[in-house]
């Protein structure tokens, strides 16, 4: 990358945070961007191949890709979505392959969605003119992808008893795999391997594939960027790096609260639940037929009984499994739902950099259909540089599920 200009006559920057999604960015430039002009008179800014940084005291706030210009008047609007959106429909047009049997795959239980998340940046980036020195996340999940190939042939009621030598197509793995988990036993003369692939020529968008998996696993992903430290003031060029957790990222934080006092304009924006709300769940363990294990919890709110049923088949006691049908009850019995609100970030109550996309917070405010206190996860944030107005998109924390995709 080649710097243009290092000091951008722009004003008003907005700077958008998203969670598991590309960042945003947007400016204005004044009349002054005349000098960036080539002697052809052709702007050096350019949509698709121009890097805009936000900084504020030494620290880099915002990046952003250039994707589309408009002149007004003397002023130049720039719209410009983070480092991640390289992604964006881009097919996947070489294979890119974990596992298989001469490469790894007769050891371990599958590919981890965070190996193939780097696997497909390094294609993106390998391409020419694609290496914006993206880094992904060199944590670990135990969430495994892929299937198992040579397995024996799985009995069927249309063939009860296959050949020892038979082989089943394939056997998926896609879910957390435990020490108590084993692979299948293999046909006669056969060696059991998985093999996780993308192939060019079965059209798989990066994008796509990236957001099934996290939503598979699931895991979170966002965007970190700041000084890469070289050059005589440490800022000769940018570190770029997608920061990935399973199952999730940001926690609770116990300081910055919305109140009355640092909300702007309208209440809260609420919600009804609908057709996803319960006040009763049933859930189902190991066992079969009448020997399942099973456990009913319920919440008695005044409203209509309204029973969902969740599997929980690992669960081998009651113990285990009331647990499992209290936590899903907690995040489906909510009546309504905060999904935004607008704060003022300069309020010592919630100032900017006191949370982020990931975060739990909590609102104690009144709403529209009245007093309002609940923890909140936020999912994406726009931030008004000039004014510190904060626009949150944002959902009910007890509306997640942390426990681990199963398959």
């Amino acid at each position: 990358m080649t710097w243009l200009d290092r000091d951008l006559p722009a004003s008003a920057p907005t700077i958008g945070y998203t969670l598991s999604g590309a960042d945003a960015l947007s400016a204005t430039i004044d009349h002054t961007y005349e000098h960036l002009q080539a002697d052809d008179g052709q702007p050096l800014l350019r949509d698709h191949g121009t890097l805009l940084v936000v900084e504020f005291d030494d620290v880099v706030q915002g990046v952003g890709i250039l994707r589309s210009h408009e002149k007004a008047g003397e002023s130049l609007q720039l719209e410009c979505e983070g480092f991640s959106s390289i992604t964006d429909g881009q097919r996947i047009t070489q294979t890119l392959t974990w596992g298989g049997k001469t490469t790894g795959g007769t050891s371990g239980n599958g590919a981890d969605p965070f190996d193939v998340v780097r696997g497909v940046y390094s294609f993106l980036q390998g391409r020419p003119r694609s290496n914006l020195g993206i880094t992904v996340g060199s944590g670990v999940s135990p969430y495994r992808v892929g299937s198992w190939y040579n397995a024996r042939k799985l009995a069927t009621p249309d063939d009860p008893n296959p050949k020892a030598s038979d082989i089943e197509p394939e056997i998926p793995i896609n879910r957390v795999w435990t020490t108590a988990d084993r692979k299948p036993p293999p046909a006669t003369g056969q060696e059991v391997f998985w093999l996780y692939q993308l192939a060019w020529y079965d059209d798989h968008q990066a994008d796509s594939v990236i957001e099934e998996l996290a939503r598979m696993a699931p895991f979170d992903f966002r965007e970190r960027y700041a000084w890469d430290g070289t050059g005589p003031d440490g800022k000769n060029g940018l570190a770029l790096r997608l920061e990935l957790g399973y199952p999730r990222l940001g926690g609770r934080r116990r300081g910055p609260v919305i109140t009355d006092e640092n909300l702007i304009g309208d209440p809260v924006t609420e919600s009804s639940t609908g057709g996803d709300y319960f006040n009763a769940v049933t859930a189902y363990g190991a066992g079969e037929g009448a020997k399942r294990l099973r456990v009913t919890v319920s919440k008695d709110d005044g409203r209509l009984y309204r029973e969902k049923s969740i599997d929980v088949p690992d669960a081998t006691n009651t113990a285990v499994l009331k647990a499992s049908a209290e936590m899903e009850l907690a995040r489906v019995s909510a009546p309504y739902d905060v999904t935004g609100f607008t704060v003022d970030g300069e309020h010592p109550a919630a100032p900017i950099g006191s949370f982020a996309p990931g975060d739990d917070i909590r609102i104690d405010a009144h709403g529209e259909w009245g007093d309002i206190d609940m923890w909140v996860r936020v999912a994406a944030m726009d931030i008004d540089t000039e004014t510190s107005r904060v626009d949150v998109t944002c959902a009910r924390s007890d509306s997640f599920d942390y426990s681990g995709g199963t398959g």
